[in-house]
């Protein structure tokens, strides 16, 4: 398993997603095209992180760092993605 972690400031420009193992060693990285703010990403049973973002869009990433799918919300992402026990995601737009 992985730290991830946010490079930059909050609100700023745009910022990469980095997942880091023990030493600090770059798994992957995720360029998020913008600001992720009020929002921590959650990790899937399947190692896929949910990311939410204020673009109004929720993100999933593989584990291996390409891109899953991404969902319009309608709205800004105001919260962390949560994942329930059987897979679901929720999110607060």
């Amino acid at each position: 398993t992985g730290l991830l972690s946010r490079r930059g400031l909050r609100g700023t420009t745009p910022v990469p997603q980095l997942i880091l193992e023990p030493g600090y060693r770059v798994r992957w990285r995720f360029k998020a095209g913008g600001a992720i703010n009020r929002s921590s990403p959650a990790l899937g049973a399947d190692g896929t992180v949910y990311i939410g973002r204020w673009d109004r869009h929720l993100h999933a990433v593989l584990a291996d760092g390409r891109p899953r799918w991404r969902l319009e919300t309608g709205e800004f992402v105001t919260s962390s993605p949560a994942v329930g026990p059987d897979g679901p995601v929720y999110i607060a737009s």
